[in-house]
């Protein structure tokens, strides 16, 4: 009998999905809050930055939800600092530390940054959402490896895209040009041989070829390219403030490019305003809040290692003769973002999400029913 009532649930759920829309911030939450209770596990939601800091400090743990269902699987073959959990976790952060000392200054990054925009703002028609992420890598390029970014490699930048649609969950990503951007930041480290020497033939690992892929080239080019959308609205209104950094500041409180954070409390949280059990899964739905300096760039030990050198890295690109440029079209091609884009899936994206998130329920109620047979997805 219980196993009619999950597999009526789940083809509810599915059937509701497809209607209303995976991405609306509601269906969000009757899914996530479905699949823990299939798990077994108490969910709390937390909508105030304040109260979201606390619950960042609180815990290391992402737990067994969005990371570990869809953002791991979607990010093979990187190893996400972003996504994984102790102690993997706490292995490559002290790894990612000993790295970004070897690193130039992030003042060099901005000048960097700087020269490579103003000369894509001369050379181009227009900069695009490809033209950011190109802007990103190559900037990122030129400062870790202190050379120019390669003409003939601009596969890097097509691969970000790759990644972005599977994390948002709108089709499979390109594994052959996901693996070739591995084999090819391997031979830039190589023939690199201050940075080869950090790690030694460690970089060959999974574990270490992503402190470099993931928060220097991959999430960037997702991330700013998602900063620079709301950047673009903002200087349509006219509102260009003198300060940049924090207009930036603004364009982030007002769209974080993450849409929803979360934790594992496993010893709870009591403190003002939150009295949360041990064992609870917590949600923090930034779609749907103004996020702050509490927790724009998360809090606690898992706080963004990389906030000084994307902010360095948003001011070289967002400067103001490039926001007042008529060239400056960030929307433009902008695709695949869990949060620019919602409402405008094709019909073949919102099948794979429906497919994506009935894999999980499946494996979720299959644990549920068969613990021994559960499946992995």
């Amino acid at each position: 009998m219980a196993y009619e009532f999950y597999i009526a649930a789940a083809l509810v759920t599915g059937a509701i999905s497809l209607y209303v829309g995976l991405r609306a911030p509601s269906m969000r939450t009757m899914l996530l809050t479905a699949l823990a209770w299939i798990k077994g596990i108490p969910v709390v939601w937390v909508d105030e930055p304040a109260l979201a800091a606390k619950v960042l400090k609180a815990s290391t743990s992402k737990g067994l939800f969005i990371e570990r269902i869809y953002g791991e699987p979607a990010w093979a073959p990187i190893v996400s600092l972003e996504s994984v959990d102790d102690p993997q976790w706490s292995r490559m952060k002290a790894n990612l530390m000993i790295l970004m000392k070897k690193l130039p200054s992030s003042a060099e990054l901005q000048t960097i940054t700087s020269a490579i925009t103003l000369d894509y703002l001369t050379s181009h028609e227009v900069i695009d959402s490809p033209g950011i992420v190109y802007i990103t890598v190559a900037s990122f390029y030129e400062w870790i490896f202190q050379r120019s970014f390669p003409k003939d490699a601009t596969f890097v930048c097509d691969s970000s895209w790759e990644w972005r649609k599977e994390l948002a969950l709108k089709g499979k990503g390109d594994m052959a040009l996901k693996q070739r951007v591995v084999e090819w930041i391997l031979e830039q480290v190589k023939s690199t041989p201050w940075l080869y020497e950090v790690f030694g033939a460690k970089w060959e690992d999974p574990e270490y070829f992503s402190l470099l892929l993931q928060p220097f080239f991959i999430s960037p080019a997702i991330n700013v390219s998602d900063v620079a959308v709301t950047m673009g609205s903002l200087a349509k209104r006219n509102m260009i403030d003198d300060n940049l950094a924090e207009m930036i500041n603004k364009a982030l409180d007002m769209a974080h490019p993450f849409v929803i954070s979360e934790r594992y409390l496993e010893h709870g949280l009591v403190t003002d305003g939150l009295n949360i059990a041990p064992g609870t899964q917590v949600f923090i739905p930034m779609d749907i809040m103004t996020t702050d300096n509490v927790i724009r760039f998360g809090a606690g030990a898992r706080k963004c290692p990389g906030q000084y050198q994307g902010i360095a890295l948003m001011l070289g690109i967002f400067q103001k003769q490039v926001l007042a440029s008529e060239k400056f079209q960030p929307s433009q091609g902008h695709l695949y973002s869990g949060r620019d884009q919602d409402g405008q899936e094709t019909f073949s994206e919102l099948v794979y999400e429906a497919y994506v998130i009935g894999m999980s329920f499946y494996d979720a109620i299959s644990t549920a029913i068969w613990p021994a047979k559960s499946v992995v997805v």
